[in-house]
């Protein structure tokens, strides 16, 4: 998580090359989504060509908040919350995540795996709220769409194939 992320380049000081090891710590993420769900996204993509698009509209409608938020206020938020100088709002960053994620456990019995685009729509705000310093993405994703009635493994499943365009 970037709020992981700036404690460790506080804590040790990293300043120059700490754009390298986030962005190397990313595309390790980024290949062991690809791994762990190859054959999930290899079954979507011959649903795709068979004529249904719409596991990857909803991709696309849930990228969209945070694609707007990262355009819109990307200097405001590296000068505010990704100054290693003014860390400590992570604390109650972490809190209100620990207190979401805690939530997940009276939503964990759903059974719903279609994802309407209203559903995709509203865990792609959650994922834009992860924006934030101290906001897991996936922790975010995924408890959004436990919340909207998904199954846990369609909450997963999306979440980290959310994460590709990401």
């Amino acid at each position: 998580s970037s709020g992981h992320l700036l404690m460790v380049r506080k804590l040790f000081g990293i300043e120059g090359y700490g754009v390298i090891i986030e962005v190397s710590l990313h595309m390790g993420t980024l290949l062991s989504i690809f791994v762990y769900w190859y054959d999930d996204i290899k079954k979507e993509y011959s649903i795709f060509i068979s004529g249904n698009r719409q596991f990857l509209y909803s991709i696309i409608i849930g990228s969209i908040p945070a694609a707007i938020v990262g355009l819109l206020f990307n200097q405001y938020i590296k000068d505010v919350f990704f100054n290693i100088l003014t860390i400590n709002y992570l604390a109650y960053n972490y809190l209100v995540l620990s207190i979401i994620l805690f939530t997940s456990k009276y939503f964990s019995r759903n059974n719903n795996t279609e994802i309407l685009f209203k559903s995709a729509l509203l865990i792609g705000i959650a994922q834009a709220i992860a924006i934030l310093p101290g906001f897991s993405r996936s922790g975010l994703t995924v408890v959004a769409a436990l919340f909207l009635g998904l199954s846990f493994r369609t909450a997963i499943k999306f979440s980290f194939i959310l994460s590709i365009p990401i």
